[in-house]
């Protein structure tokens, strides 16, 4: 099923989760980088939920600065325009993506925990690599699967049968999707993406982290986001399939020899970050404020 088709089931879908209204805004000011600091600091200010949160994400564990940032103008200068709306939009994602259905071994938590895991990995991957836009891999990895949580609340019925084949038969996710003629859950991710008016770059990585198209058009962020989610799959592993996917060894073979070279030596590097995604998961699932 093409893009536009399943933009289109999913517009006939009532109630599809929507960004707050400082989100939108933050990302369409932002889509201009001539936008005035004093513009977008005062637009921050009108939320007063949203400072305080940008605050305590600039003196986290994942930017490191000496000193303690109070002032929500030196946070943005800090931080730069991309990295604050990209923050913003995954504070933003995760605060309207609450799903009321319940299915026995789903548990939401350690969904966030996998994409906050895949996020801080495309992080690492993006800053080693030094790719273009490399500030929107956590971003590109925290929402990657954001389609599973879609297929759960609307299409539930389709979502029982494919909870069936992977809880009690095993089948890997994707091929659970085709058994049961399910949307595919990157391509739901992509359409949601796009409807949130995310940059280009940002939805072409979401609708390819299970494909090798990322490496046949040399879609860098694509390429990071699928070499990270076959990383935290390998070394954090969960019991049911519902998160996990078969990332073929021959597919990962196929990248850029730098990249092949840190999945292949991914045990010496990858529990030196496991602090930074155990704080990623207080920050943005627990809420830990600390």
């Amino acid at each position: 099923m093409e893009l536009v088709e399943i933009q289109k089931k999913l517009e006939s879908v009532e109630a599809l989760p929507t960004l707050q209204t400082i989100a939108m805004e933050v990302n369409r000011m932002l889509q201009d980088y001539e936008t005035p600091i004093e513009e977008l600091t005062a637009l921050l200010k009108n939320d007063q939920s949203m400072v305080p949160r940008i605050l305590k994400l600039v003196n986290s564990a994942f930017f490191g600065f000496r000193s303690n940032v109070g002032n929500i103008s030196h946070a943005i200068v800090l931080l730069g325009y991309n990295t604050v709306r990209n923050a913003i939009v995954s504070l933003s994602v995760i605060d309207s993506m609450n799903i009321r259905k319940k299915y026995e071994g789903f548990d939401v938590v350690e969904f966030w925990r996998h994409s906050a895991a895949v996020a801080v990995t495309s992080k690492y991957l993006a800053d080693n690599f030094q790719i273009d836009n490399r500030e929107d891999a956590f971003t590109a990895g925290l929402l990657h699967d954001m389609g599973k949580l879609i297929q759960i609340q609307y299409f539930g019925k389709s979502f029982e049968k494919l909870w069936f084949y992977l809880r009690d038969e095993g089948l890997p996710y994707h091929e659970a999707e085709k058994k049961v003629a399910l949307i595919d859950h990157c391509l739901i991710g992509a359409v949601l993406a796009r409807k949130w008016r995310l940059p280009e770059r940002l939805v072409d990585a979401i609708r390819r982290h299970h494909s090798s198209k990322s490496i046949l058009l040399n879609d860098e962020l694509g390429c990071i986001v699928f070499l990270a989610n076959a990383i935290v799959n390998m070394y954090m592993p969960l019991p049911v399939s519902y998160l996990r996917s078969e990332d073929k060894r021959y597919v990962l073979k196929s990248l850029p020899p730098a990249m092949w070279e840190a999945f292949r030596t991914s045990k010496n590097w990858f529990f030196e970050i496991k602090d930074e995604i155990e704080a990623a998961c207080r920050f943005f699932i627990n809420g830990d404020q600390s």
